[in-house]
């Protein structure tokens, strides 16, 4: 009985520092717009280069036609936050968005975490409202994670995303802000979580 209960605080010893090695904090998460001019990070390495390349291509070219910004970041897991604290401070620290316009977006996959998240400014709520989003990530996104194809659900969920605000600007929901000067400022309070 005493060596089940060695081994078992051993273990859990050896679990706790494996969680905090596989963690990152927030200071950690590079801004892509400052590393390389593009939109997504994936600190995890779930993208390849040509998924990655092709992301960038999508969100430059919907921030081209609509002024409207998407950042990706994919990480192992969370630190010292929750991935909703985590989502909306990079949001916020990474200026997803223009200023003054508060339309960007930010999904977050944490894949230790088993979770995603995506953090909308107040510029694009009316586009992407929680209900929206959530159906985005129930169709698109949350099936093919659960196959184990989580870069195939971070494309078509970003692809559905703009989709979703291009066809807003088609019908007049929303009006495109100019391609100049991003900046940010705070997230929308109702973030959409969905269970991986």
């Amino acid at each position: 009985m005493q060596a089940w209960r060695v081994w078992a605080v051993v273990g859990a010893i050896v679990w706790g520092a494996w969680q905090c090695v596989w963690a990152q904090p927030l200071s950690q998460i590079p801004n892509p717009r400052q590393t390389d001019g593009g939109w997504v990070t994936d600190v995890a390495g779930v993208l390849n280069a040509k998924q990655k390349a092709y992301l960038n291509q999508l969100i430059t070219q919907l921030e081209r036609e609509t002024g409207a910004e998407i950042a990706v970041a994919i990480i192992r897991r969370t630190q010292d936050a929750t991935p909703k604290e985590y989502a909306t401070e990079l949001l916020n620290r990474w200026g997803v968005g223009k200023r003054g316009a508060d339309n960007g977006a930010l999904m977050l996959v944490s894949l230790g975490d088993r979770r995603v998240e995506v953090e909308t400014g107040y510029g694009l709520e009316a586009i992407l409202p929680d209900a929206a989003v959530g159906e985005i990530l129930d169709r698109a996104v949350v099936p093919r994670f659960r196959n184990g194809d989580i870069s195939g659900g971070v494309l078509e969920g970003v692809q559905a995303m703009a989709e979703s605000i291009r066809r807003a600007q088609t019908t007049g929901a929303y009006e495109p802000t100019p391609s100049a000067g991003a900046s940010r400022r705070q997230a929308s309070p109702a973030p959409v979580i969905a269970l991986i």
